[in-house]
């Protein structure tokens, strides 16, 4: 938990079992990040590509509403993570390559769109992050099903986890990608920094006709992109 950056910032909302002094994951995300935990990995090893499906257990302290009320926000839900250690070289190809996963399930909705979010949006750790967002009709509004992050050396070096290059010379903290389905999002697929379910019913399959909207305004724009489309994301603060 510390390692991903979840302690001591999110100790609110984890969920703590105090005699035993264990914590709930949120996330697989923290098992994955410890798995080398204090190693020296060969770079001829690299890219280290893993997957966790996990219960992931969330407060959501601090969150009201409809949405806790209903499927949108959850205490306890299943999620698959995909997940990568790979070299500062590698790292892009790693992100790449996690993002075409949930977004090749996620094509098969007609209103799907790909968000390269701005600094003012990013995670604390995250050096940059994709979001994939479905349009549901259900509830009139953009839904993020998947969020594929890289951390550079953030977590790595929390976690001491290095790689000895092959050229020889000192070792080197990893970096880390990942793709993760956000809990809770409605019927749709979910994946998370590093997660995804690969079948789920489809609230889109039947979404009604794009019309233009204000600015600003959740539902699809005149000219809404097309499927799969990257866009760039206005700040959401």
């Amino acid at each position: 938990m510390t390692s991903t950056g979840h302690l001591p910032k999110f100790a609110d909302e984890a969920y703590h079992v105090e005699r035993d002094d264990l914590w709930a994951i949120p996330t697989a995300e923290v098992p994955l990040t410890s798995l080398h935990r204090g190693e020296i990995l060969d770079e001829a090893q690299l890219p280290l590509r893993y997957t966790a499906i996990t219960h992931c257990f969330r407060r959501e302290a601090g969150a009201a509403g409809r949405d806790t009320r209903g499927l949108l926000r959850v205490h306890e839900f299943e999620k698959v993570e995909l997940f990568a250690y790979a070299t500062q070289a590698q790292a892009a190809g790693a992100q790449a390559d996690i993002l075409a996963r949930p977004r090749a399930c996620c094509e098969r909705s007609p209103h799907l769109r790909v968000l390269d979010l701005c600094t003012g949006d990013l995670g604390g750790p995250a050096a940059r992050t994709f979001d994939l967002e479905v349009f549901a009709p259900g509830s009139d509004r953009w839904l993020e099903v998947s969020s594929v992050s890289w951390y550079r050396d953030y977590q790595t070096r929390r976690a001491n986890v290095r790689y000895r290059p092959a050229g020889g010379g000192a070792p080197v903290f990893a970096t880390r990608s990942t793709a993760r389905r956000s809990p809770g999002r409605a019927s749709g697929p979910r994946w998370s920094s590093v997660g995804a379910r690969l079948t789920a019913p489809w609230c889109s399959r039947r979404a009604r006709p794009v019309h233009g909207r204000a600015a600003g305004d959740q539902r699809p724009l005149t000219g809404s992109p097309a499927p799969g489309q990257l866009v760039t994301a206005p700040s959401k603060r």
